[in-house]
C-alpha cells in the first residue's frame, strides 16, 4: 500500500540531501569570495598592486566557477541571499581595483545583474572615499579625481528613485562621501588662497 509512497520519499530525501550538500558547498565558497575581495582592497588601499592583481586573478576564478555551479544546478540566484552578498564584494573589489590601477570604472560584467552592479558600486564609494580623504594631502591630483568620481557616482545615482532598500541605505551614506570630500576640498582650496 506505500511501496510508492515510501518510494517518492526516498528520491526526495535523495534531492534534499544533494542540495543542502551544495548549499553549504556554496556558502563556504561565498566565504571564500568575501575573503579575496577583502585582500583585494586591502592590498589597493596598501598601493600594493602586484598582490591585489594576484588576489583579484584568484577571486574572479572563484566567482565564476561560483556562478556556474548555480546555472549548472539550475538554483534560483534569488533562492540565496549569499549569493548576491558575494557578487556584491566582488564587484567592489573589482571597481575598485581597476579604479586605482588603470582609473577607470569598469561596466557590468554578464554574470550578474543591474542591482547587484549597483550594490558593489556603492560599497566602491566607501573605499573611494577612504582612499580619497588618504591622499588629500599628499596627492592632490588623486584626491580629485576621487572627488570628481564621486560627485559623477552621486548624481548618476540621484537619477534613480529607489524604495527603502539596500540601495536606498546605501545610496545615502554616498551622500555622506560627497560632503566629506566637498569638505575638505574646500579646506585645501582655502589652504592655497
Amino acid at each position: 500500500m506505500f511501496e510508492n509512497l515510501k518510494k517518492l520519499f526516498e528520491k526526495i530525501r535523495e534531492e534534499y540531501s544533494f542540495e543542502q550538500n551544495l548549499r553549504e558547498n556554496l556558502i563556504k565558497e561565498s566565504r571564500d569570495i568575501v575573503f579575496y575581495s577583502k585582500k583585494v582592497i586591502y592590498n589597493v588601499h596598501r598601493n600594493n598592486l602586484l598582490d591585489a592583481e594576484k588576489d583579484f586573478n584568484n577571486l574572479r576564478e572563484k566567482t565564476l566557477s561560483f556562478v556556474k555551479k548555480f546555472e549548472d544546478n539550475n538554483i534560483s540566484f534569488e533562492k540565496y541571499g549569499f549569493f548576491s552578498n558575494a557578487l556584491q564584494e566582488y564587484v567592489e573589489a573589482f571597481v575598485f581595483f581597476e579604479f586605482v590601477k588603470n582609473k577607470k570604472i569598469p561596466l557590468k560584467e554578464s554574470f550578474y545583474d543591474s542591482e547587484i552592479y549597483l550594490l558593489g558600486i556603492l560599497d566602491f564609494t566607501g573605499e573611494l572615499l577612504r582612499i580619497g580623504v588618504n591622499n588629500a594631502v599628499k596627492n592632490k591630483e588623486f584626491f580629485l579625481l576621487c572627488y570628481n568620481t564621486i560627485v559623477f557616482l552621486h548624481d548618476e545615482f540621484m537619477l534613480f528613485d529607489f524604495p527603502n532598500s539596500n540601495l536606498r541605505k546605501k545610496f545615502d551614506s554616498l551622500k555622506y562621501s560627497v560632503k566629506k570630500l566637498e569638505d575638505i576640498k574646500l579646506q585645501l582650496e582655502i589652504k592655497e588662497c
